[in-house]
């Protein structure tokens, strides 16, 4: 089974090559996306087949709905927090985030943004219509 070189950046924004990754099926967000002078690092890689944005896998056998991981970069999202945004809402958006990859949903374009940043947003809209918070996705304002 080939491996894939994983990249991803440091929370100082220096560029880091990882190790290799024992999955034959391999996406990730791409470095971490710049909003509002922020950097939030949200790593994702894919356990199953490459969906296309909004496609729902089909599980192989019950309950066998694992799209991947996500991996945050916590302890930099915590001192980004410190100022002024709550640390579990900055959580929340950036796993929500994260999960929108792994469902096939990216922003590489206008297009695929405009798509990622509505499934963000009905998702947090949710989210905060439940919890009383006020939920942003992580990628407005990215075109």
């Amino acid at each position: 089974m080939p491996g894939c070189t994983q990249r991803a950046e440091n929370t100082d924004g220096t560029k880091r090559s990882g190790k290799k990754m024992p999955r034959t099926d391999f996406r990730s967000t791409g470095p971490p996306v710049t909003n509002s002078s922020r950097r939030l690092p949200v790593f994702c890689v894919a356990s199953g087949p490459n969906l296309k944005a909004g496609e729902i896998p089909q599980p192989g056998f019950p309950d066998d709905y694992n799209l991947g991981d996500i991996f945050l970069g916590v302890e930099y999202i915590f001192q980004q927090c410190k100022e002024k945004e709550d640390y579990y809402d900055v959580l929340t958006v950036t796993a929500t985030h994260g999960l929108c990859h792994l469902l096939g949903f990216t922003h590489n374009s206008e297009t695929e943004w405009q798509k990622m940043y509505l499934q963000e947003k009905q998702v947090l809209e949710e989210l905060s219509r439940r919890t009383g918070a006020q939920l942003q996705p992580l990628s407005r304002g990215l075109f």
